[in-house]
């Protein structure tokens, strides 16, 4: 029996269906018995939950769920208390859950492979489960090995900065083989990791530097084929089909358009889960209306606030180049490196000058563009008036996700 799991926190009722599409993968490729357990909150819905047994059902296979809210309250009330007021918008608290598969998943169980909810195993599993780990407690992808510098940069990895990791071991934890039994013995190294990056805000990647604490040092390094990033693979212009792998859509990648490989080869899965139904169509032609609506609101806001602003810039290190390029950047226009750590408190500064006179507007280049909105609304400044969503301006230049995101997760 294969053991995957998956953590999900659901509160629109729309995230189901990347752990339903990510399950559906995993299923079709792999003939072997495969147990699903799903740490889940209150936010699953009866709906979803019956549709992940109808999946699962469907392909013979099995699924567990485990409410982490039920089984392990007092460690999900420390979880939302101490996670960074910064981080709060940007990441979901069910990225932590995977802490508590040792306590909840049944001890019978001696190893799991966890999975991010937008993976898609492109390939039988059973290759990872049979990974022979050497005996160390994890197995990951270094990644180094799948990033390639397009897009994290080591700058922005505190615990490579300050020398606790070194970058070739810094491992990614969308795709995780676990030695339960090693966790189970050792319960305090999970609590240390925890503790370590709650005091140290620099941690910018959350549970990510939490697993590197504990396991980068005595890691088990798996193949690049084992967790692959899209847009990485996108860049280097793989355009050939695509091959036997494991795929991770990170930072919305995923788009609407079907001539790329990569989106056609996730929407095969995705058509195939109890998700693809009349309903889901019907919101993308919500979507795109509403898309094109708000589009139209920030042009005309643009055209009145050219002429009594100045334009200001926030894109990652190795864009920059291409965005001075494309906006014809000027030397005396304020363009915002995202890799450095003070970024955002350069954004705020400059869009709420000491005289109080608002005078800049930001063009924020970033693939988690609604964490940012977000961030810069509970601030008081206003979108289409003091900063704008331009990814869709450079999405096919940059090789960066387009808007189309937001209709996929509408779905």
């Amino acid at each position: 029996m294969i053991h995957v799991c998956y953590g999900l926190y659901d509160r629109d009722g729309h995230y189901s269906k990347f752990v339903g599409t990510s399950m559906a993968s995993v299923f079709e490729n792999t003939d072997a018995d495969i147990t699903v357990h799903i740490l889940h909150d209150n936010t699953l819905t009866t709906v979803n939950r019956d549709k992940f047994i109808y999946l699962s059902g469907r392909y013979t296979q099995h699924v567990q769920f485990y409410n982490v809210e039920n089984l392990a309250a007092n460690q999900i009330l420390q979880f939302k208390k101490n996670l960074p007021s910064v981080l709060q918008s940007s990441y979901s608290i069910a990225t932590l859950y995977r802490l508590l598969m040792p306590a909840l998943i049944p001890t019978s169980v001696t190893k799991i492979i966890y999975l991010d909810a937008d993976i898609i195993v492109n390939l039988n599993i059973n290759e990872l489960w049979q990974t022979d780990m050497n005996e160390a407690p994890l197995a990951a992808v270094p990644e180094i090995a799948i990033d390639l510098g397009f897009h994290q940069n080591k700058s922005q990895k505190y615990l490579i900065t300050s020398g606790l990791v070194d970058e070739q071991n810094y491992f990614n934890a969308g795709v995780l083989l676990f030695d339960l039994e090693y966790l189970r013995e050792h319960p305090n190294c999970l609590e240390d990791g925890y503790k370590f990056v709650c005091e140290h805000p620099q941690c910018q990647l959350f549970d990510q530097d939490i697993l590197n604490y504990c396991f980068a040092r005595r890691m088990m390094k798996l193949s690049d084929k084992f967790d692959r990033f899209i847009n990485t693979e996108r860049m280097l212009q793989y355009n050939r089909r695509s091959k036997k792998a494991i795929y991770h859509y990170v930072a919305n990648s995923l788009r609407l358009d079907l001539n790329d490989q990569f989106n056609r080869l996730y929407f095969d899965y995705f058509t195939k889960t109890p998700w693809f139904d009349l309903e889901n169509v019907e919101s993308v032609f919500k979507s795109v209306d509403v898309i094109n609506r708000a589009y139209a609101n920030v042009l005309v806001n643009l055209t009145k606030l050219f002429g009594k602003r100045d334009r200001a810039f926030f894109t990652e290190h190795n864009n920059i180049p291409a965005v001075k390029a494309l906006f014809e950047i000027g030397d005396q226009e304020m363009i915002v490196d995202a890799s450095n750590s003070d970024a955002l408190m350069k954004i705020l500064n400059a869009l709420r000058p000491p005289d109080g006179q608002r005078k800049k507007i930001f063009f924020i280049f970033s693939g988690s563009y609604p964490a940012f909105k977000n961030f810069l609304v509970s601030q008081k400044f206003v979108e289409g008036i003091d900063f704008v969503n331009a990814m869709p301006f450079v999405s096919y230049i940059l090789g960066m996700p387009t808007e189309s995101h937001s209709i996929v997760r509408a779905m």
